[in-house]
């Protein structure tokens, strides 16, 4: 699946359902793009917890969601 080249296309629901993934990069091609969802507390560490899990998902053979789960308790520690 690639970013449609039809305006039409790319902003129909249809297209959003069915490539949610694909539709929010084509939304940030045409300018619309969001930032990171920010925390009241230690903004800069959470984000830095999960980029280093992220990492580690990408090079090890280790269970994934242990990692994610890993870094969601680290970061819910730090941001209360």
């Amino acid at each position: 699946v690639r970013p449609p080249v039809i305006k039409r296309v790319g902003d129909s629901e249809a297209y959003k359902t069915a490539n949610p993934g694909v539709h929010q990069f084509y939304e940030a091609m045409k300018g619309n793009v969001k930032g990171l969802p920010t925390f009241n507390k230690d903004n800069t560490k959470a984000w830095q917890i999960y980029g280093d899990a992220v990492v580690k998902s990408l090079m090890t053979t280790a269970d994934i969601k242990a990692i994610l789960d890993d870094a969601q308790k680290q970061v819910e520690l730090v941001v209360q």
